[in-house]
């Protein structure tokens, strides 16, 4: 899902009399982020031919997928996962995954970052990946059920047991920010699967119900992020009502 081509202009800034000019404009955190999940995935992989595929397959397995079985004596695994994709199944370089996701990433994580901040636009981003693996954990120490655990209606015939279960990506935080657009401004125009057009907050719901279609997919992990999301963007309508409002109202989304 990606939100479509929006120009935001910037408004003047107007500096005090005896006051230097800003210093050079530092980098966007998403940018920061996609290079760094873009860095992370190819360093991964490039340690394959050095392992082994089955080696590479346990290390993938334990120490950066996140794992329920093997969770608690690898716990750094919350973090590598999220930043962390899914190898191409012929050429391993080529992940569908990671382009999936780092677009979303591009155009959603752009626009909110200039919305709340470099500094709330990370703590969402972290808060949601990490609260999005814990429910999944959560729900396997609940149930054995694969579809509860992953919250699909199929389970992916290639996983017998909740031991088999593993899961890597970013679009849990991706989802947290989303989630947070989706109450700030739920009547941006997105493109979901970057063809449908609609409404970002019915893209959310289509989507959370479209994905628990697919088996293999961690819908548990999106579903905990959005829920960080939300929360977290209804905090932020509540404190800063008036200029969720002007923000609305100076794109043009207003009802």
């Amino acid at each position: 899902m990606v939100t479509k081509m929006i120009r935001i202009r910037q408004p003047p800034v107007y500096y005090p009399r005896h006051s230097s000019a800003p210093k050079r404009k530092t980098r966007s955190m998403t940018s920061i982020l996609i290079w760094a999940n873009i860095i992370f995935f190819l360093l991964v992989i490039s340690l394959a031919p050095f392992l082994g595929q089955e080696k590479f397959g346990i290390f993938f397995r334990d120490s950066i997928a996140l794992t329920p079985s093997t969770f608690f004596s690898h716990p750094w695994t919350i973090l590598t996962s999220m930043f962390m994709h899914a190898p191409g199944a012929i050429v391993m370089v080529f992940s569908a995954h990671l382009l999936v996701n780092m677009i979303s990433l591009f155009f959603m994580g752009s626009l909110l970052e200039r919305i709340i901040g470099r500094k709330r636009f990370l703590f969402l981003y972290f808060a949601g990946g990490i609260a999005g693996g814990l429910l999944m954990i959560l729900l396997s120490l609940i149930s054995n059920d694969l579809r509860i655990i992953s919250l699909t209606l199929f389970a992916n015939p290639a996983m017998k047991t909740a031991a088999d279960i593993s899961a890597v990506g970013a679009s849990a935080a991706i989802f947290a920010l989303a989630g947070c657009l989706a109450v700030l401004i739920p009547r941006m125009p997105v493109l979901v699967f970057f063809f449908i057009p609609m409404k970002l907050w019915h893209g959310i719901i289509f989507l959370m119900f479209a994905l628990a279609a697919f088996p293999g997919i961690a819908n548990s992990a999106h579903l905990g992020g959005m829920f960080v999301g939300l929360l977290f963007a209804f905090y932020l309508r509540k404190k800063y009502k008036r200029k969720v409002v002007m923000l609305n109202r100076y794109l043009g989304l207003e009802k």
